[in-house]
């Protein structure tokens, strides 16, 4: 079954089952400022919650703070991952966006 990683909870309470119908939403980080926490502790916890990302079915749904958007890019980036598929929302629904780190000229953009 395909998972939807999120970046960091919302602030806010979201209606994000349109999100689900990807995948399981799977969160990463806690709402809130993480002001001067984005170091080790937080890579390693991202490390540990990207474990088992396939990324041939998982998807990231970037939310929050963009140093933890940045920050899980690298991880996957590190833990050998060649591509990754961003799950977007724009104008009311949801759309894919593919990253092919091999090749970062390579980014796909369709309707999911």
């Amino acid at each position: 079954m395909s998972r939807v990683f999120v970046t960091q909870q919302p602030r806010l309470e979201l209606d994000m089952s349109e999100a689900e119908r990807f995948g399981a939403l799977v969160p990463m980080l806690p709402a809130g400022n993480l002001r001067g926490e984005v170091g080790t502790e937080r890579v390693d916890e991202l490390r540990k919650v990207l474990m088992d990302f396939d990324e041939d079915k998982d998807f990231i749904l970037p939310m929050g703070d963009l140093a933890v958007v940045l920050l899980v890019g690298w991880v996957l980036s590190e833990e050998g991952v060649k591509r990754i598929k961003v799950l977007r929302f724009s104008n009311g629904s949801y759309y894919t966006v593919e990253l092919n780190l091999e090749d970062p000229f390579g980014i796909k953009a369709f309707e999911g």
